[in-house]
């Protein structure tokens, strides 16, 4: 079996997934995922996290393969196995956020006073 193909009955789930906390536009436009990814996200979502939660037992050996990949006994290799640890990579790292302010932060305004007071010296 190929990396691309699934056993028949792998990672189904009941509903569309997906996390509105992290993604409020969705995952195909977070810019953080592949196509492939976003769509595997999508569709398999519920039951990967079923399955990492322990909600869910495994049915089958991709199934279980999943789960080690989860616990970290085995390094992730297939393409459900792999999208699921980038979106747990990607929830899991901080966000950087900038903002417009008027004022510059306390350290650039001080660092601005000292280069004007040196070249006011200087005349």
């Amino acid at each position: 079996m190929t990396q691309t193909e699934q056993l028949p009955g792998s990672f189904q789930a009941t509903g569309k997934f997906s996390d509105d906390t992290h993604f409020p536009y969705g995952f195909h436009r977070s810019g953080d995922f592949t196509r492939a990814q976003a769509d595997l996200l999508l569709q398999h979502g519920q039951a990967y996290l079923a399955l990492a939660s322990q909600q869910r037992e495994p049915i089958n050996e991709e199934e279980a393969d999943f789960v080690r990949s989860c616990r970290g006994e085995k390094a992730p290799a297939s393409i459900h196995e792999r999208a699921w640890n980038r979106y747990l990579t990607v929830i899991g790292k901080p966000r950087r956020f900038f903002a417009l302010a008027d004022q510059p932060p306390a350290a650039a305004q001080a660092s601005y006073a000292e280069d004007t007071d040196a070249d006011a010296d200087d005349d």
